[in-house]
């Protein structure tokens, strides 16, 4: 059976694509290797500055901004692919991305933010 994810669990999945480190990583990285590929002298020392400079700039700007810089730069390419799977709400069927629910019309909401609990887990949390 799914069940949405309480408001905490959603918050905690969202705070941590916000604050991960991995864009900034990623292009810290790829400064640091065209450094040392496009120059004549390839230093190790510049490469190293190269690649803190980078995540230190990239990182802090995640940061303040709360992660929206980096989403709205990259995209939907890194926050959600076109065939991440959706469940709808009404009837719990689960698809890929459509404006509306195939079987019901319903609304559609990220796979992501519901878990499946098996009948017997979902029937002890709720008379817990």
């Amino acid at each position: 059976m799914w069940i949405k994810k309480t408001e905490e669990e959603i918050h905690a999945v969202h705070h941590h694509m916000q604050t991960s480190p991995g864009i900034p990583l990623l292009l810290a990285s790829c400064a640091a290797a065209l450094s040392v590929t496009m120059s004549n002298e390839p230093s190790v020392l510049f490469a190293v500055g190269m690649f803190l400079f980078t995540f230190v700039i990239t990182y802090v700007s995640q940061q303040l901004s709360g992660g929206a810089f980096w989403l709205t730069f990259v995209g939907d390419f890194a926050t959600q692919s076109r065939d991440d799977p959706v469940i709808c709400v009404a009837c719990h069927a689960v698809q890929n991305q459509a404006p509306h629910c195939t079987k019901c019309s319903g609304d559609l909401e990220e796979l992501a933010l519901w878990s499946w609990k098996d009948d017997a887990e979902a029937s002890n949390e709720t008379t817990a």
